[in-house]
């Protein structure tokens, strides 16, 4: 089951993320290709902001982006500390190409959850996959966060 988060950043330059619950698990989606300082700033704010709001698990899709600045590795960082320290938990999940390799390359990816896609983010964070009749019939509702 999805219902809305109610959580949004408002700023003329457009949508940066999308998110929605899905059995107490908050699925947040970047939604831009690239992120640099500054939206990696509004984007920390904002997550920090949803998983201190679900007390719980925040699982970041990360597909839609390409690449990023080391202010985003540091949000990265800092949101995986901050849900880690509030036995919280944080699972990433989509990154391929460069924005993968930059994490590998200098082992980052091991202070972090990382999974290949979203079934392997939500089975990180204790989440039973849905069967093929649930797919059919849930078609989550989102909530746009800009900036």
């Amino acid at each position: 089951m999805y219902e809305v988060v109610q959580s949004h950043v408002v700023s003329p330059e457009g949508t940066l993320l999308e998110s929605a619950v899905h059995q107490g698990v908050t699925i947040a989606k970047i939604s831009v290709a690239s992120i640099k300082d500054r939206q990696a700033s509004v984007l920390q704010e904002a997550l920090l902001s949803l998983a201190a709001d679900r007390h719980g698990r925040l699982a970041l899709d990360c597909s839609n982006l390409k690449d990023f600045t080391c202010a985003w590795i540091n949000a990265l960082l800092e949101l995986t500390r901050v849900c880690r320290a509030a036995d919280w938990d944080l699972a990433i999940f989509g990154l391929k190409g460069p924005a993968r390799d930059i994490l590998r390359a200098t082992r980052l990816d091991r202070k972090m959850t990382l999974c290949v896609n979203r079934a392997a983010a939500l089975a990180a964070l204790g989440i039973e996959p849905q069967t093929s009749w649930e797919q059919l019939f849930s078609e989550p509702d989102s909530h746009q966060i800009a900036a």
